[in-house]
Protein backbone atom coordinates (compact mmCIF):
# COMPACT_ATOMS: atom_id res chain seq x y z
CA UNK A 1 0.00 0.00 0.00
CA UNK A 2 1.40 3.39 -0.99
CA UNK A 3 1.51 6.12 1.59
CA UNK A 4 -0.23 9.39 0.96
CA UNK A 5 1.51 12.73 1.38
CA UNK A 6 -0.35 13.29 4.63
CA UNK A 7 0.84 9.97 5.95
CA UNK A 8 4.42 10.78 5.08
CA UNK A 9 4.24 14.11 6.88
CA UNK A 10 2.62 12.52 9.90
CA UNK A 11 5.25 9.80 10.01
CA UNK A 12 8.06 12.37 9.86
CA UNK A 13 6.39 14.42 12.59
CA UNK A 14 6.01 11.32 14.74
CA UNK A 15 9.68 10.42 14.32
CA UNK A 16 10.68 14.01 15.16
CA UNK A 17 8.54 14.02 18.28
CA UNK A 18 9.87 10.70 19.47
CA UNK A 19 13.44 11.86 18.88
CA UNK A 20 12.73 15.13 20.71
CA UNK A 21 11.21 13.21 23.60
CA UNK A 22 14.26 10.98 23.99
CA UNK A 23 16.65 13.90 23.56
CA UNK A 24 14.79 16.02 26.13
CA UNK A 25 14.79 13.18 28.61
CA UNK A 26 18.52 12.61 28.19
CA UNK A 27 19.24 16.34 28.43
CA UNK A 28 17.34 16.76 31.66
CA UNK A 29 18.91 13.64 33.10
CA UNK A 30 22.27 15.26 32.42
CA UNK A 31 21.15 18.44 34.17
CA UNK A 32 20.03 16.42 37.17
CA UNK A 33 23.37 14.61 37.27
CA UNK A 34 25.21 17.92 37.21
CA UNK A 35 23.05 19.29 39.99
CA UNK A 36 23.56 16.12 41.98
CA UNK A 37 27.32 16.56 41.55
CA UNK A 38 27.05 20.12 42.84
CA UNK A 39 25.02 18.90 45.76
CA UNK A 40 27.68 16.32 46.53
CA UNK A 41 30.25 19.12 46.57
CA UNK A 42 28.14 21.38 48.74
CA UNK A 43 27.72 18.85 51.54
CA UNK A 44 31.49 18.27 51.95
CA UNK A 45 32.04 22.04 51.88
CA UNK A 46 29.52 22.36 54.69
CA UNK A 47 31.30 19.68 56.70
CA UNK A 48 34.77 21.09 56.14
CA UNK A 49 33.81 24.72 56.77
CA UNK A 50 32.12 23.73 60.02
CA UNK A 51 35.41 22.16 61.23
CA UNK A 52 37.52 25.34 61.09
CA UNK A 53 36.24 27.15 64.16
CA UNK A 54 36.11 24.09 66.47
CA UNK A 55 39.66 23.22 65.37
CA UNK A 56 40.87 26.68 66.41
CA UNK A 57 39.17 26.29 69.78
CA UNK A 58 40.87 22.91 70.22
CA UNK A 59 44.22 24.51 69.44
CA UNK A 60 43.62 27.22 72.03
CA UNK A 61 42.58 24.72 74.69
CA UNK A 62 45.54 22.46 73.97
CA UNK A 63 47.98 25.36 74.28
CA UNK A 64 46.41 26.61 77.50
CA UNK A 65 46.48 23.18 79.06
CA UNK A 66 50.09 22.65 78.00
CA UNK A 67 51.18 25.98 79.50
CA UNK A 68 49.53 25.19 82.83
CA UNK A 69 50.79 21.62 82.98
CA UNK A 70 53.12 20.48 80.18
CA UNK A 71 52.43 16.90 79.14
CA UNK A 72 52.68 14.76 76.03
CA UNK A 73 48.92 14.31 75.78
CA UNK A 74 48.28 18.00 75.11
CA UNK A 75 51.19 18.13 72.71
CA UNK A 76 49.88 15.11 70.78
CA UNK A 77 46.38 16.60 70.71
CA UNK A 78 47.78 19.86 69.38
CA UNK A 79 49.68 18.10 66.60
CA UNK A 80 46.61 16.03 65.63
CA UNK A 81 44.49 19.18 65.49
CA UNK A 82 47.11 20.94 63.34
CA UNK A 83 47.12 18.00 60.91
CA UNK A 84 43.32 17.91 60.78
CA UNK A 85 43.22 21.65 60.18
CA UNK A 86 45.72 21.37 57.32
CA UNK A 87 43.69 18.58 55.73
CA UNK A 88 40.47 20.57 56.13
CA UNK A 89 42.00 23.62 54.44
CA UNK A 90 43.36 21.44 51.62
CA UNK A 91 39.95 19.91 50.99
CA UNK A 92 38.25 23.31 51.12
CA UNK A 93 40.71 24.72 48.59
CA UNK A 94 39.82 21.83 46.30
CA UNK A 95 36.06 22.05 46.78
CA UNK A 96 35.56 25.81 46.59
CA UNK A 97 36.76 26.14 42.98
CA UNK A 98 33.19 26.65 41.69
CA UNK A 99 32.09 28.92 44.53
CA UNK A 100 33.74 32.38 44.42
CA UNK A 101 32.30 33.67 47.70
CA UNK A 102 33.44 30.61 49.59
CA UNK A 103 36.85 30.75 47.90
CA UNK A 104 37.32 34.40 48.88
CA UNK A 105 36.29 33.78 52.49
CA UNK A 106 38.57 30.78 52.87
CA UNK A 107 41.65 32.05 51.06
CA UNK A 108 41.67 35.74 51.94
CA UNK A 109 40.18 35.76 55.44
CA UNK A 110 40.07 32.35 57.11
CA UNK A 111 43.46 30.93 56.11
CA UNK A 112 45.53 34.06 56.99
CA UNK A 113 43.99 34.18 60.47
CA UNK A 114 44.51 30.47 60.99
CA UNK A 115 48.15 30.74 59.92
CA UNK A 116 48.71 33.67 62.29
CA UNK A 117 47.12 31.74 65.14
CA UNK A 118 49.12 28.55 64.54
CA UNK A 119 52.36 30.54 64.39
CA UNK A 120 51.53 32.11 67.73
CA UNK A 121 50.62 28.75 69.27
CA UNK A 122 53.85 27.23 67.99
CA UNK A 123 55.75 30.05 69.69
CA UNK A 124 53.92 29.35 72.93
CA UNK A 125 54.93 25.70 72.80
CA UNK A 126 58.53 26.65 72.13
CA UNK A 127 58.57 29.00 75.11
CA UNK A 128 57.31 26.25 77.42
CA UNK A 129 59.78 23.72 75.98
CA UNK A 130 62.61 26.21 76.58
CA UNK A 131 61.52 26.60 80.22
CA UNK A 132 60.12 30.12 79.85
CA UNK A 133 56.63 29.38 81.10
CA UNK A 134 56.34 32.86 82.60
CA UNK A 135 56.50 34.50 79.16
CA UNK A 136 54.07 31.96 77.77
CA UNK A 137 51.73 32.60 80.68
CA UNK A 138 51.95 36.35 80.15
CA UNK A 139 51.05 35.96 76.49
CA UNK A 140 48.30 33.45 77.12
CA UNK A 141 45.42 35.84 76.50
CA UNK A 142 47.12 37.75 73.74
CA UNK A 143 45.44 35.84 70.94
CA UNK A 144 42.02 35.37 72.48
CA UNK A 145 40.90 38.32 70.38
CA UNK A 146 41.74 36.25 67.32
CA UNK A 147 39.16 33.64 68.32
CA UNK A 148 36.52 36.36 68.62
CA UNK A 149 37.40 37.90 65.25
CA UNK A 150 37.05 34.49 63.62
CA UNK A 151 33.45 34.08 64.78
CA UNK A 152 32.03 36.47 62.11
CA UNK A 153 34.04 34.65 59.44
CA UNK A 154 32.64 31.33 60.64
CA UNK A 155 29.10 32.77 60.48
CA UNK A 156 29.68 34.03 56.92
CA UNK A 157 31.08 30.65 55.89
CA UNK A 158 27.99 28.91 57.21
CA UNK A 159 25.73 31.41 55.45
CA UNK A 160 27.47 30.83 52.13
CA UNK A 161 27.34 27.06 52.63
CA UNK A 162 23.58 27.26 53.20
CA UNK A 163 23.26 29.34 50.03
CA UNK A 164 25.25 26.79 47.99
CA UNK A 165 23.13 23.91 49.24
CA UNK A 166 19.87 25.81 48.66
CA UNK A 167 20.83 26.76 45.10
CA UNK A 168 21.93 23.23 44.24
CA UNK A 169 18.74 21.76 45.65
CA UNK A 170 16.55 24.30 43.86
CA UNK A 171 18.22 23.73 40.50
CA UNK A 172 17.92 19.99 40.89
CA UNK A 173 14.21 20.24 41.67
CA UNK A 174 13.60 22.64 38.78
CA UNK A 175 15.44 20.38 36.35
CA UNK A 176 13.48 17.36 37.51
CA UNK A 177 10.15 19.17 37.27
CA UNK A 178 10.93 20.63 33.83
CA UNK A 179 12.06 17.25 32.52
CA UNK A 180 8.85 15.61 33.65
CA UNK A 181 6.64 18.27 32.08
CA UNK A 182 8.54 18.27 28.78
CA UNK A 183 8.31 14.51 28.56
CA UNK A 184 4.58 14.57 29.36
CA UNK A 185 3.85 17.26 26.76
CA UNK A 186 5.97 15.71 24.01
CA UNK A 187 4.60 12.24 24.73
CA UNK A 188 1.04 13.58 24.59
CA UNK A 189 1.66 15.22 21.22
CA UNK A 190 3.30 12.05 19.96
CA UNK A 191 0.22 10.04 20.99
CA UNK A 192 -2.07 12.48 19.17
CA UNK A 193 0.07 12.29 16.04
CA UNK A 194 0.09 8.50 16.30
CA UNK A 195 -3.71 8.46 16.54
CA UNK A 196 -3.94 10.71 13.49
CA UNK A 197 -1.45 8.48 11.68
CA UNK A 198 -3.51 5.38 12.44
CA UNK A 199 -6.67 7.19 11.37
CA UNK A 200 -5.16 7.93 7.96
CA UNK A 201 -4.57 4.21 7.46
CA UNK A 202 -8.18 3.54 8.32
CA UNK A 203 -9.32 6.20 5.88
CA UNK A 204 -7.07 4.79 3.18
CA UNK A 205 -8.40 1.30 3.81
CA UNK A 206 -11.98 2.58 3.65
CA UNK A 207 -11.15 4.36 0.41
CA UNK A 208 -9.73 1.20 -1.09
CA UNK A 209 -12.82 -0.74 -0.01
CA UNK A 210 -15.13 1.82 -1.63
CA UNK A 211 -13.09 1.78 -4.83
CA UNK A 212 -13.17 -2.01 -4.90
CA UNK A 213 -16.95 -2.03 -4.43
CA UNK A 214 -17.46 0.50 -7.19
CA UNK A 215 -15.43 -1.60 -9.65
CA UNK A 216 -16.73 -5.06 -8.78
CA UNK A 217 -20.08 -6.79 -8.79
CA UNK A 218 -21.50 -7.14 -5.29
CA UNK A 219 -22.89 -10.63 -5.94
CA UNK A 220 -20.18 -12.34 -7.99
CA UNK A 221 -17.18 -10.18 -7.03
CA UNK A 222 -15.99 -9.96 -10.64
CA UNK A 223 -15.03 -6.59 -12.26
CA UNK A 224 -18.00 -4.64 -13.62
CA UNK A 225 -18.43 -2.43 -16.69
CA UNK A 226 -16.80 0.56 -14.97
CA UNK A 227 -13.71 -1.49 -14.13
CA UNK A 228 -13.64 -2.67 -17.77
CA UNK A 229 -13.79 0.93 -19.04
CA UNK A 230 -11.01 2.14 -16.68
CA UNK A 231 -8.82 -0.81 -17.55
CA UNK A 232 -9.39 -0.27 -21.29
CA UNK A 233 -8.55 3.43 -20.92
CA UNK A 234 -5.27 2.61 -19.21
CA UNK A 235 -4.37 0.05 -21.86
CA UNK A 236 -5.18 2.50 -24.67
Amino acid sequence: MKWSTLQRYLFLALCALLFTSVWSYQAFLKIERENARILKEAIPISTEAAELFPALLNLELSVRSYILSPNKTDLAQYERTINQLDQTITRLNRLDANHPIMRKLVRTEAIPRIETATQFYDTQFELVKDGDRASAEARRYQRMQFIETFRPIDARLRTDVNRIIAEATQRSEQASSAAKWVIVVVASIAVLVLIAFIQTFRMERSKQVLIHRSLHDALTGIPNRRAFDERLEKLL
